[in-house]
């Protein structure tokens, strides 16, 4: 019987969901499509140091009806410069869409399966949308913008969606340049303890291969990050610290993040959050296991360093302290 009752909830979730989108794709065909994007924030772009929960938070805000879950990194508008070397006059737009379909279009993941652009758009759409981009003379930004919206809406609008959220880790260090180019963004960078980071980015075939490198990167990321952010409109930004999302002041860093979102609670977004946003699956303080007791120490001195240096130079947004997360460890 308790496996029939737990059956019927899906179902009844899954229902829900489905209402859910309906209702969305109901109120765009019944109002002006213009009017409610100048109402309502978006797109949405999460970013960190990599390896600090970017999907774990795009996945909860695209539990929203209005908002379909880019699922794999664009890169082109915030990696290697992103769009920030057009705007500055660094790149021309033809070497910037060059770029894009060379380095962007086609990039492959670890194991060798698709992770690219070609996810969403087919290379005539991508040659369509860089042709409207290279004659579009009028303002970079605003041409910028389009090319975006022409590659990546055509994803969300078939999935129900009014807007998307995206999650280059990259985003973080292009949040003011993100937030020229997109009028209503709104850019999340979620932090974590530099330690579990840099334990985890050593495992990677695309990070450091040291923990002493990793953490070194790590804090040249954490830089990044606090100098865009710096420059940015301070309303439309907000950091993120895994460990009180995911531990110790879950209900408040939940409301915090909707309402900069400019989002309800939904039954959809509670669910999620307590089946993704596990206190059981953040396994903070895991790089201890990782090493043995004599380096671990080493490691800890290291990181306790740099963050003090990161504290000096007035560095904002930083992770709760190492004292802090010790005592949340596993």
């Amino acid at each position: 019987m308790a496996d029939d009752e737990r059956s019927l909830r899906r179902t009844v979730a899954d229902l829900e969901q489905e209402v859910n989108y309906l209702r969305a794709r109901l109120r765009r065909a019944e109002a002006d499509a213009d009017e409610i994007d100048d109402a309502a924030p978006g797109p949405f772009f999460v970013g960190g140091t990599g390896r600090s929960g970017t999907w774990m938070l795009g996945r909860l805000l695209g539990q929203h009806p209005d908002v379909a879950v880019i699922r794999t990194e664009l890169r082109f508008h915030s990696s290697e410069g992103g769009f920030g070397r057009v705007l500055r006059g660094e790149e021309s737009i033809d070497e910037f869409t060059d770029r894009v379909r060379s380095r962007w279009y086609g990039i492959a993941g670890a194991s060798g399966s698709p992770k690219g652009l070609l996810l969403l758009a087919t290379s005539g759409e991508l040659s369509e949308a860089t042709k409207r981009l290279r004659a579009d003379g009028g303002d970079p930004a605003s041409a910028l913008r389009a090319f975006a919206h022409r590659l990546v809406d055509p994803y969300a609008h078939g999935r129900g969606a009014r807007t998307w959220v995206e999650t280059t880790p990259d985003n973080t260090a292009a949040t003011d340049v993100l937030l020229q180019v997109f009028p209503r963004a709104r850019v999340f960078d979620i932090v974590r303890d530099g330690r579990d980071v840099a334990a985890s980015v050593v495992t990677m075939a695309w990070g450091p291969d040291s923990p002493d490198d990793a953490l070194d990167w790590w804090a040249a990321r954490v830089r990044a990050g606090h100098a865009a952010m710096a420059r940015a409109d301070a309303d439309r930004v907000m950091r993120v610290r895994f460990e009180e999302f995911a531990l110790t002041h879950r209900e408040q860093r939940l409301d915090e993040v909707l309402a900069c979102a400019g989002f309800e609670r939904t039954k959809a977004i509670e669910r999620y959050f307590a089946r993704a946003v596990d206190p059981e699956k953040a396994h903070t303080g895991r790089w201890r296991a990782e090493m043995s007791s004599a380096r671990a120490a080493a490691f800890d001195a290291r990181y306790r360093d740099l963050y003090r240096e990161l504290e000096d130079e007035g560095v904002a947004g930083l992770p709760i302290t190492p004292d802090d997360a010790d005592r949340l460890g596993v």
